[in-house]
């Protein structure tokens, strides 16, 4: 389970189809559904030329619609929005809407290997225009029970867009409080400090970084302090350049719980405060910024809800 919770972060700053991964686990629910939502209230922008809050939302869904214990077949779905106020020309309402297959093929020795193939839209104009649209296509297999190869391709990827991403990790622990896998471009860690302590870190290099310092005392109410960046990416529908993409990108540090009040059912509310804001179009995430626009800092609350059955 730890490993299927790996993939699925992975998967989706990567790929943005994290919805498809469950199938990597033994025990692959029929049916998972997540939703998020996360808001900030008007800030300045540019010193004051304009303002705009920063709401997200987001809901997908998977469903397994066949699996003979050998062959595993998910279908999915993803709607998200990036809901912003300001006049400005550049800072329309932005959408990610995706569709998605999964299939797994269970091999010798507990193996596996699987592929999944997401396509849509991510676009403040959805499906206008074929130029907006994205195509996410993983492929990774187990080669044993502590090696894994993978490979993606992705035309909305943060560093080396277009461009297939060879990779691999490789499971040195896992267990329910020590983790850790080590690849590229992928890292996790998770390890007990002191007796009622935990520190969990998980990155996707260069620019995707989660940190968390947790109070373990209580099994399923997990109060923690934590740090992270994540960019989001769509594709403007007035960009002058085809390959240019619009980026919105904040780092947070806050306090937070997370837990399970059910079977199946996880929830995860962080609250903190919001700094290094930025929207911008480049064609990378590192390269030359136009229209670069500095949202000045603001506190948020981020609600994340996760039902499996």
């Amino acid at each position: 389970m730890k490993i299927f919770l790996f993939l699925t972060l992975f998967v989706f700053h990567c790929a943005q189809a994290q919805e498809f991964f469950s199938f990597l686990t033994p025990n692959t629910p029929q049916t998972s559904i997540e939703m998020e939502g996360g808001f900030s209230p008007q800030r300045d922008m540019d010193g004051g030329k304009d303002k705009t809050h920063v709401w997200s939302s987001a809901v997908g869904a998977n469903q397994k619609i066949y699996d003979d214990g050998k062959n595993l077949v998910t279908l999915g779905g993803k709607w998200q929005k990036l809901d912003l106020t300001a006049q400005s020309k550049e800072l329309n309402d932005f959408y990610n809407i995706q569709g998605s297959i999964g299939y797994r093929r269970m091999l010798e020795n507990n193996n596996f290997a699987f592929g999944s193939l997401s396509y849509g839209s991510a676009s403040d104009r959805p499906f206008k225009s074929n130029r907006d649209n994205t195509l996410n296509a993983n492929y990774i297999q187990k080669f044993s029970p502590k090696w894994f190869g993978l490979l993606n391709y992705s035309n909305n990827r943060t560093f080396l867009n277009n461009i297939p991403l060879p990779g691999f990790f490789y499971v040195k622990e896992m267990t329910a409080e020590r983790g850790m896998i080590i690849g590229f471009p992928i890292f996790y860690y998770m390890t007990p400090v002191g007796e009622n302590y935990s520190l969990r870190y998980f990155g996707i290099l260069p620019w995707t970084h989660r940190l968390k310092f947790l109070y373990t005392k209580y099994k399923f109410i997990l109060p923690y302090i934590g740090y992270e960046q994540a960019p989001q990416t769509y594709f403007r529908d007035a960009r002058e350049e085809r390959k240019d993409r619009f980026f919105w990108f904040e780092r947070r540090v806050g306090m937070g719980v997370e837990g399970g009040l059910a079977r199946g059912f996880r929830f995860d509310f962080y609250t903190g405060w919001a700094f290094d804001r930025q929207f911008y179009e480049a064609r990378n995430f590192s390269e030359k910024k136009k229209f670069l626009i500095n949202l000045e800092s603001a506190p948020f609350a981020q609600l994340n809800l996760r039902y499996a059955f």
